[in-house]
């Protein structure tokens, strides 16, 4: 989960509302933090705002103040989303990517593992499986290494959005899902997640050969930014950020090379995914 820096709105700016001016509200998030789901990370087109504290009761008028509590969230982590249980817990129990670091480098630090795993399909009818296959699967766990307490966290994060579908089993790598929901792809989330990552494996085999010991593709600093360019812009457009910092920083564990690509090119003032808090590079 993408750890998200907020800018501060400026002192001129007026209060606006999601019904009147929700455009604007809407384009200033994006301007902040990209166009993706701020959980899940997918990029997607029609982005709805989510207020962490406003889920019993969202308010006709959303003012200034609220601002410090707004997110981008796609439909399915919307729709997965158990309202009852957040209304019922502190807000604290969970991590929130704007409040929370959310990943690291490090691998004590980071709360969210990404992990491609084999796993067992199972399409049910009821009690009756119709069918059953092998398929790979990037799931999302807590990160053993945590503290208890930012480890039970991060737990209930996961399952507060239901990340790895609500037909994932983690102790047994099965997804059991009846037929119905595989037939009306009700979640996209774990198939957008699992092409992110093969992806992300292409553009590793490809800067492999960029920086392989052939002297002439090493020198010829054209071609590697043409591919390093590529590279950050397949990320963009397949989002899913921390799969791509992921496989990456598993094979090259090169810091520098991590920034260029997926937060921010050296001499530029820009980031490639707007809003990516830097604290996420520390590896102290």
């Amino acid at each position: 989960m993408r750890p998200l820096k907020r800018k501060e709105f400026g002192k001129n700016e007026k209060d606006t509302s999601q019904n009147s001016a929700g455009p604007n509200l809407r384009w200033r998030l994006l301007e902040t933090f990209g166009e993706y789901c701020s959980y899940c990370e997918m990029p997607i087109g029609q982005l709805e705002i989510e207020h962490h504290k406003l889920h019993r009761k969202w308010r006709k008028t959303l003012e200034r103040k609220d601002w410090k509590h707004l997110l981008l969230i796609c439909n399915d982590c919307r729709r997965h989303l158990n309202r009852a249980k957040l209304n019922a817990t502190d807000l604290s129990k969970y991590l929130w990517p704007d409040t929370d670091l959310t990943f690291s480098l490090h691998p004590d630090h980071t709360p969210f593992l990404y992990e491609k795993i084999l796993i067992e399909y199972k399409i049910t009818d009821g009690s009756k499986a119709l069918s059953t296959e092998e398929k790979y699967f990037v799931a999302i766990r807590a990160n053993p290494k945590l503290k208890p307490s930012i480890y039970k966290k991060a737990q209930k994060t996961i399952d507060l959005f239901e990340l790895n579908t609500p037909h994932f089993s983690h102790s047994n790598h099965t997804v059991s899902i009846p037929l119905k929901d595989h037939m009306q792809l009700v979640d996209h989330r774990a198939q957008q997640r699992l092409n992110a990552w093969h992806e992300a494996e292409t553009a590793v085999d490809r800067w492999k050969t960029i920086s392989s010991k052939n002297q002439i593709l090493k020198q010829h600093t054209q071609i590697r930014d043409h591919f390093r360019n590529l590279i950050t812009m397949t990320a963009q457009a397949k989002g899913n950020w921390s799969v791509w910092m992921t496989v990456f920083w598993r094979e090259f564990k090169d810091r520098e090379l991590i920034s260029d690509l997926f937060v921010q090119r050296k001499g530029k003032d820009h980031f490639h995914f707007p809003g990516t808090h830097k604290a996420i590079l520390k590896y102290e």
